[in-house]
């Protein structure tokens, strides 16, 4: 390739994508070409509650990964948080 070295984008796995944070993060990271985002959230079909929420993920090596899920009992943390 005549010296040059392609530069792959770094993946970036965003979980609770759908949320107002989540949601405007993606937005802004997705402005820039050097990354490449999984948007994680049940709206994406990921249930973070469920124990095999993985399958459904593409087989990529993954750079950074930002949790922002919460769980549906937060109102009841910290007596129901999961």
């Amino acid at each position: 390739m005549n010296g040059i070295k392609k530069k792959f984008p770094k993946i970036i796995l965003i979980t609770g994508a759908s949320g107002y944070i989540g949601g405007n993060l993606i937005q802004y990271i997705k402005q820039s070409n050097d990354y490449d985002v999984i948007p994680v959230s049940r709206r994406h079909g990921f249930d973070l509650t469920k124990d095999n929420w993985t399958k459904n993920l593409p087989n990529k090596r993954v750079d950074t990964i930002i949790h922002l899920a919460q769980s549906n009992n937060y109102r009841d943390f910290p007596a129901g948080g999961e």
